[in-house]
């Protein structure tokens, strides 16, 4: 089963409980919510709702070194994780994040040490780095290899997590892509039969998320209120 959803609420929150089954907390912009925010989402969404949160940036800007910047980053990330009951917590490094002894040796200790509390850790490496190592690394410390399916096949995990940011082969990834048909096709195809969740980082995120959510369970077209329409002040704060 694949879930498709976004980097963020692009609409009202009763409005996206209502039609999308996960959202990416902390997407494009890496800002996270506060707890009691977090809190009076856990509240409003459908029980079997699925969220995700992207760790917040101290973390790995701080290159997972053992820094107070760091540690409070992940007490930040941990506590809206825990206020949502979040599945996932998503880790993207950077290109300056690459794999030597000092960088791989700070990786280790930090995800080794981190307490987990039966969520799902799901990381996103900067493009250059060897399969067989990501592979590697994904396997002993436990993580899902979160990848754009247009870009890369995923190496690790007993599910898919997707990251759509408006790459493709020969493209840069664009926040004002939008999706084609075939590009959804491919990315339902990525998918096969394992669960997979699927999040949108670009400006059109909200129809495309629901246009992959209709393809793979050939769902009627819906009419959606566009894009904004009913946002509440201050976003997904």
């Amino acid at each position: 089963m694949l879930r498709a959803g976004c980097g963020a609420f692009p609409v009202a929150h009763a409005t996206y409980f209502s039609t999308l089954e996960t959202v990416e907390a902390g997407g494009p912009g890496g800002k996270l919510p506060r707890p009691e925010t977090a809190e009076r989402w856990r509240k409003e969404a459908p029980r079997d709702f699925v969220f995700s949160v992207r760790c917040d940036r101290a973390v790995v800007d701080g290159r997972f070194r053992k820094t107070e910047e760091v540690r409070r980053g992940w007490e930040r990330t941990a506590s809206v994780a825990a206020a949502l009951g979040a599945r996932f917590v998503v880790f993207q490094t950077p290109a300056a994040f690459y794999p030597n002894a000092d960088h791989l040796g700070d990786l280790y200790a930090f995800l080794r040490a981190v307490d987990r509390k039966g969520m799902l850790l799901a990381w996103e490496p900067s493009r250059g780095w060897e399969s067989a190592l990501v592979r590697r690394i994904c396997s002993q410390l436990r993580l899902v290899h979160a990848v754009d399916p247009l870009l890369q096949e995923p190496l690790a995990g007993a599910v898919n997590y997707f990251r759509l940011a408006g790459g493709g082969p020969g493209r840069k990834p664009s926040r004002g892509h939008r999706y084609t048909e075939e590009e959804l096709r491919q990315v339902a195809a990525a998918a096969g039969d394992k669960q997979t969740y699927a999040y949108f980082l670009t400006a059109d995120m909200w129809p495309d998320a629901n246009r992959l959510n209709r393809m793979t369970r050939q769902l009627p077209p819906r009419r959606l209120p566009p894009r904004g329409v009913g946002l509440r002040q201050g976003g997904s704060r």
